[in-house]
């Protein structure tokens, strides 16, 4: 029913000094508990305030309100965050600069993309277009008060939805069994946690024989409210391995908001419990939830037979239909179809779109956002203003009888002055953008690259029903030929190292350059960085650098450090190692040794540099040293290199 949905409530003012006068305002206006409820910004108010950057660890409680103060900075993913825990009657208050003055005020974000001296969000045209058209917005005081005065009579009913009473039989009836595996998703705001709460409640499992983890216990509150007096013990993910690979009782393991979780450690939780329930959400708005259902599901299936998977649709702590979800949805294009997008006023072929272009064809910039946000694990609203307001960014479609089939994204980089690129290789700039080159020059001390143009390819993406029909190797040889005209040097891409995905990069021509030192988080794997060379100087480039980490890698595998050759680099010709140390080489270790150069670069030369006999305790072999033994070494091999001939 209409009193139970939540409102979005919009607040224009001419400065922040008025922004901050209204937030204080709506302490008098409007019935609020400041207790159940954040202002998300960088000042207190009299409201228990949070950084938006800091609202995703806030995700699986429900609070009464957020007000939004974007005076201190507007990111897209924030306010879904705080959208999804605000609960029925509740408001979501956005006080922004108004609509006149918005799109070109010194978002410290908009900054952050690198806009400097002059300010200009397309992003910002396009929500506020949203937010005028949205019929559900509201926009003054006194229709808060009227709203939020009916809206605090209503209390929230904590019976089960249909699709919660459900999961909770399964769950029982699974526990029943021998061995079980039970994957829940839903949107936010559907009961996930309160389910498996109930579920435990009505069990008939004993506290030792359970665990329940999540990435914050704040995540589980509504589990263990739902769970009475069964309160099974919670651990930390880490903990929670640990725990069960000693503890031989435990037999269930119950996983809340798994998608935050690095995959590898979930990997690792699901092995070899007999009982396995996992729960998160992935409408992909944090940023992790596409990776989870892409990466983690489809290896869950392979490592437990039998899985079962339950979906719950009906919210339960807003009505069917709710207002604010609804306008989030629109106003962030959240809303997902599994079919294709029409995609009209092209002709069937590959397209090159620019920004301006995808502001003003609004349906056309929902389709391409659909289908990147389908297709790559990592896609969220963010992606969405860092697309239309940073610099050097386009788009590419492929268009077959008038439906958008592949997207492919590209970020200008590269082109960076000298005294900038010995910066990166210092370590004392970090520029917005350019993840090709600064990789490059920091990682592989190829500094001489940083000015050299580079078209990295954010995401590519096609279609589910027109994959494996050659429109990706299409879309890219098309970006090739664009980027020669352009006289880019470099085509590249920096992507989570699957084999499969390697094998399309190599297919297309592309070569591995360099594998990431961590594993990706969400992904699981560390990134693959490859690159393709447009002329003959970068051709050369690319040669040197894979004789180079040919070199690093093979050092690596005969010391220990790595027992086989990374993924793409296995089958490199055989390198010939030079009998000095080559000028490359010595300037890596002379940045090295001043703190900025990782030791993962120059392992391999600092034994050439000691001229010795290996020794198997040498502090360079370790895998990871501390900051006192990583001073050390520095320091040691500083001087090494001042008494060495020729080096100093």
């Amino acid at each position: 029913m209409a009193i139970n949905h939540r409102k979005l409530f919009w607040i224009e003012c001419d400065s922040d000094v008025e922004a901050l006068e209204s937030i204080s305002q709506l302490k008098d206006y409007l019935p609020l508990n400041h207790a159940k409820g954040l202002l998300v910004g960088n000042h207190q108010v009299g409201f228990n305030s949070i950084a938006a950057d800091r609202l995703a660890t806030e995700l699986g409680q429900s609070i009464d309100y957020i007000i939004f103060n974007a005076f201190d900075g507007f990111t897209p993913n924030a306010l879904a965050q705080g959208a999804g825990l605000v609960r029925a009657p509740g408001l979501l208050v956005l006080i922004t600069p108004r609509a006149s003055i918005w799109p070109f005020y010194a978002d410290p974000f908009l900054q952050g993309l690198g806009q400097f001296n002059r300010f200009d969000s397309n992003y910002i045209k396009l929500l506020i277009n949203g937010l005028k058209t949205n019929n559900y917005v509201v926009n003054n005081i006194e229709s808060v008060v009227l709203k939020c005065t009916d809206a605090t009579e209503v209390t929230e009913s904590i019976a089960l939805t249909e699709d919660q009473g459900a999961v909770v039989k399964n769950l029982i009836d699974d526990w029943s069994e021998q061995r079980s595996t039970r994957v829940i998703t839903a949107d936010r705001g559907r009961g996930k946690s309160s389910a498996l709460g109930y579920a435990l409640k009505h069990s008939k499992w004993e506290l030792g024989q359970v665990i329940v983890t999540a990435p914050d216990k704040r995540a589980v509150y509504s589990l263990f409210e739902q769970s009475g007096e069964f309160k099974p013990r919670f651990l930390h993910p880490a903990e929670a391995l640990l725990e069960l690979r000693n503890n031989p009782n435990i037999q269930l393991l119950v996983i809340d908001e798994a998608a935050a979780i690095a995959t590898p450690l979930l990997d690792q939780l699901v092995e070899s419990v007999n009982h396995l329930a996992v729960s998160t959400t992935v409408s992909g708005y944090e940023g992790f939830g596409r990776g989870f259902s892409l990466r983690f599901l489809q290896r869950l299936g392979q490592q437990r037979e039998g899985a079962n998977y339950s979906q719950l649709v009906e919210p339960v702590r807003w009505s069917q239909g709710d207002q604010l979800e609804a306008t989030i949805n629109q106003l962030l294009f959240l809303t997902e179809s599994e079919s294709l997008c029409a995609f009209s006023g092209l002709d069937d072929g590959v397209h090159c779109l620019k920004q301006d272009r995808l502001i003003d064809h609004p349906a056309q910039l929902e389709a391409i956002y659909q289908l990147l946000h389908l297709a790559h694990y990592r896609t969220s609203p963010n992606d969405l203003r860092v697309l239309l307001d940073s610099p050097g960014q386009s788009i590419f479609v492929t268009v077959q009888r008038g439906v958008l089939v592949g997207v492919a994204w590209i970020s200008e980089e590269g082109e960076l002055f000298s005294e900038l690129s010995e910066a990166i290789a210092m370590g004392l700039r970090r520029p917005n953008g350019n993840l090709l080159p600064q990789t490059l020059i920091f990682s592989e001390g190829m500094v001489s690259l940083g000015a050299k143009r580079f078209w990295r390819i954010a995401r590519i993406a096609v279609a589910p029903e027109y994959r494996r029909s050659g429109i990706a190797a299409s879309m890219l040889r098309f970006i090739e030929a664009k980027a020669r005209v352009s006289r880019v040097d470099f085509i590249g891409a920096s992507f989570a190292g699957y084999q499969d995905v390697w094998q399309f990069w190599k297919a297309s021509g592309f070569s591995a350059i360099r594998i990431g030192d961590r594993i990706d988080p969400v992904a699981g794997e560390a990134a693959l960085l490859v690159l393709k060379a447009l002329n003959e100087s970068a051709t050369e480039a690319i040669q040197f650098m894979n004789q180079q980490v040919s070199l690093r890698y093979l050092f690596e595998i005969e010391r220990g450090l790595r027992s086989t050759l990374p993924i793409g680099f296995e089958s490199l010709p055989q390198p010939i190692e030079p009998e000095v140390l080559s000028p490359h080489q010595i300037e890596s270790l002379k940045r090295f040794a001043k703190g900025s150069a990782p030791l993962t670069l120059v392992r391999a030369w600092i034994e050439r540099l000691e001229k010795e006999s290996i020794d198997s305790k040498a502090s360079y072999l370790e895998p990871n040293l501390n900051k006192q033994q990583l001073k050390a070494l520095r320091n040691r091999v500083a001087q090494l290199i001042e008494k060495s001939d020729g080096i100093a």
